[in-house]
């Protein structure tokens, strides 16, 4: 046939029943055909030996890998290196690397049918570090290597409210609760109780608690005023230094 793709090789001078075809394309079928010729050069019919799939280049870094980061999904690129539209790709975001593991947090997604180099992920832990690795496959099913192609943070959620945030309190302090609202565990908060209703306010008896290292969604605050309405405020402070926005969670009063 006058295939643009054909490769055709002569094992002239050795003779011997075998070839190696360069420049070849990657993740492409291929179908082998030989024929035989005399030393008077008359060729035999062409014989049909059978096809085969050549292996997929490994993945390789985008221009820009993560977009569209938020609290619990981002989109993540790459470079197909090379390999054709419809190659399909394995990528896997997690929380620990290298990649494969075993981390709970794992998310993988293939890009079956579409085949592009790149990938939607969503049901994400917030604040958290993603370490992305990707696998190309060919069109027989055999992938290549994880190849780790960089790493993201997602955006911290703002805390949420629990059934009992003030859950100890005394005339000079008080220890107090919120949820997590999905960010990962240990996501370091900011906690102030203030004697406005709104905040952020430069009032000069502002007291703000960081629960680092710990983590935790709770907080112990001391040197607070007896007899006095304290309004509290949390956020969710991002691996990147980028806080979430305050979240009120109500107001309670110290003992006398």
């Amino acid at each position: 046939n006058a295939h643009a793709g054909n490769v055709s090789v002569s094992t002239r001078p050795e003779g011997a029943p075998e070839a190696s075809f360069p420049g070849l394309d990657a993740n492409t079928t291929y179908y082998l055909f030989a024929r035989a010729i005399s030393h008077a050069g008359a060729p035999t019919a062409y014989t049909a030996l059978g096809a085969t799939v050549t292996l997929v280049n490994l993945p390789a870094t985008a221009v820009t890998t993560f977009t569209a980061v938020t609290t619990a999904s981002l989109t993540a690129a790459w470079s197909a290196n090379g390999n054709g539209a419809g190659t399909q790709y394995s990528a896997a975001l997690s929380t620990s690397a290298p990649y494969p593991n075993a981390s709970a947090g794992n998310v993988v997604v293939t890009t079956s049918p579409i085949g592009s180099p790149w990938a939607n992920f969503t049901s994400l832990y917030s604040n958290a570090t993603y370490y992305l690795s990707v696998s190309a496959i060919n069109r027989a099913g055999s992938p290549t290597a994880y190849v780790p192609l960089g790493s993201t943070v997602t955006v911290p959620s703002v805390p949420a409210s629990v059934a009992s945030t003030f859950t100890t309190v005394d005339a000079g302090s008080m220890t107090v609760a919120w949820g997590a609202n999905n960010n990962i565990a240990d996501t370091r908060y900011e906690a102030t109780v203030s004697t406005q209703s709104t905040f952020p306010n430069t009032n000069a008896g502002n007291v703000t608690v960081s629960t680092e290292p710990l983590g935790s969604p709770s907080a112990e605050i001391d040197n607070l005023v007896g007899n006095t309405t304290y309004n509290l405020f949390v956020r969710a402070l991002g691996r990147d230094g980028a806080p979430s926005a305050y979240l009120s969670l109500g107001s309670t009063v110290t003992l006398a």
